[in-house]
């Protein structure tokens, strides 16, 4: 009797990590979706801003966008977070810091505790450099501004 109840067991143990693997398997193949071309970022950025419109830049891998929005007024940033795309326009104060010291990437600090970092990949050198360029112009600018609210406390 014990003998069949260790076999039940072990085949009960077998199933259960079975499954986990098959489950592990099928969530590994949704969070590989990646950006094509820029209609299917400017798409995806649209379910959270529908009014939006502007040039995008793909990011390296796929999983991130960067947007040039009204005409270059305004920034917006796509990034694939699990199973979803999180679209944000990047205002002054949410950015603590951008860097671009490493060859083709761009680091972002933000001053969300939710989302605190990404890193941006840009593989074209000019592109590289423009983006890095508005980013850092937009953390300048944020930066300045918390400045003169801690100047009035």
């Amino acid at each position: 009797m014990t003998e069949l109840m260790v076999s039940i067991a072990v085949n009960v143990l077998l199933g259960v990590v079975a499954v986990l693997l098959v489950l592990a398997y099928r969530r590994r193949l949704r969070s590989d979706v990646r950006l094509d071309d820029s209609g299917a970022a400017l798409a995806a950025f649209r379910t959270q801003f529908p009014d939006a419109s502007g040039t995008v830049t793909l990011v390296g891998d796929g999983r991130s966008a960067l947007l040039e929005l009204d005409e270059g007024r305004r920034i917006g940033l796509l990034q694939r977070h699990g199973d979803r795309w999180i679209a944000r326009v990047l205002t002054p104060g949410e950015i603590a810091a951008a860097d671009g010291r490493q060859t083709g990437v761009i680091r972002l600090q933000f001053a969300d505790y939710g989302w605190p970092r990404t890193l941006l990949r840009i593989d074209d050198a000019q592109r590289h450099a423009e983006w890095l360029g508005r980013l850092q112009a937009l953390a300048a600018h944020s930066s300045e501004s918390a400045r003169s609210d801690l100047s009035r406390a």
